[in-house]
């Protein structure tokens, strides 16, 4: 029972943030929190080193100086990284950053074709990293 209220409730949450990002560009560390202490429901001391999954994408923010890749996508990662620990949290950022690139190839080839270059402008990351994030969380 306690399984299937945390999964709905990480399900909950990742969808919600996806909403926002897309919506408004932005992940609200409220959900951040609140994604972490879903992931505490079933508290692991090794499931804490998933914090450095998030790693990557805090350098990344760094060397872009926030644009592009913002804090709230990597305190959302650290905070799913604790939640499932190092190795799915790993396998779901991977999965959600080729989900993102599969994407972007797909909507240039469809620009392309039509003889149009791909408009600039972010593209929100959140929803490709949850939809890694929920597949990872059944793993």
């Amino acid at each position: 029972m306690l399984a299937s209220i945390r999964a709905g409730l990480f399900i909950l949450l990742l969808v919600t943030a996806s909403v926002i990002d897309v919506r408004r560009h932005i992940v609200p560390y409220s959900l951040c929190l609140l994604i972490l202490l879903v992931g505490l429901l079933r508290f692991d001391p090794a499931g804490l080193w998933g914090v450095l999954a998030a790693l990557p994408l805090l350098a990344a923010c760094v060397m872009t100086g926030g644009k592009g890749l913002g804090s709230g996508d990597v305190v959302l990662t650290a905070a799913v990284g604790a939640a499932l620990g190092l190795s799915r949290t790993l396998i779901g950022l991977w999965l959600g950053l080729v989900a993102l690139l599969l994407a972007y190839a797909l909507r240039k080839a469809a620009y392309r074709s039509r003889g149009h270059a791909l408009p600039p402008g972010p593209w929100p990351l959140v929803p490709f990293l949850s939809t890694g994030f929920i597949i990872a969380f059944f793993i």
